[in-house]
């Protein structure tokens, strides 16, 4: 909560805010909880805070993911190959958290966990790239701001004149998909 809000530059509600931790702290109980029972119900001897801990490290790891992802853009802004490599990075990750989960709550080979762990992992990335296609046309353009120390910058900053061309043709680009989105619709 707090690392969310010193980067919010917009006003906090804090009974959602509270609201929407409370369940991410929930969903860290329950989800070792199941894992714990299925254990239980497959006769391993897996203890409920082995899975805490599991889950716990997934989760430490995950941060630590976000903020080198957050480093990457802060020196290297719209790079797709540090956006794949952290992507790719957050999938092996995902893997691994299902990998030990199933590993910890059931009886099941090495080979066949593998392949539903990242089954699993596969169907969730294709639902969420399926649910963040949107055909709806953005006005502004909008660029990622992450504001960190100077001293972590390692390349030299853009001025301001190399931003200004970079919105000119975002603008442009995004004139002209209007342009052909709206001929689409009168054909």
């Amino acid at each position: 909560m707090a690392d969310n809000y010193l980067t919010r530059y917009d006003s906090i509600i804090w009974s959602k805010e509270a609201a929407k931790f409370s369940l991410v702290t929930l969903m860290f109980v329950v989800i070792p909880a199941g894992v714990a029972i299925s254990a239980r119900f497959f006769k391993k001897e897996v203890r409920f805070f082995a899975s805490i801990v599991f889950f716990f490290s997934i989760f430490i790891l995950f941060q630590l993911t976000e903020g080198f992802a957050q480093w990457l853009d802060f020196n290297w802004p719209n790079s797709s190959v540090s956006a794949t490599f952290i992507g790719i990075l957050e999938i092996v990750l995902l893997v691994g958290l299902f990998w030990g989960l199933f590993y910890l709550a059931s009886n099941m080979s090495m080979k066949k966990i593998t392949l539903v762990s990242v089954l699993f992992v596969a169907g969730i990335s294709g639902l969420v790239f399926y649910s963040k296609q949107r055909l709806d046309i953005e006005l502004y353009p909008q660029s990622a701001a992450i504001v960190l120390p100077k001293n972590l910058l390692l390349v030299q900053a853009g001025s301001i004149a190399q931003q200004e061309q970079s919105n000119k043709s975002l603008f442009e680009m995004a004139a002209q998909e209007a342009r052909n989105l709206n001929k689409e619709a009168n054909d």
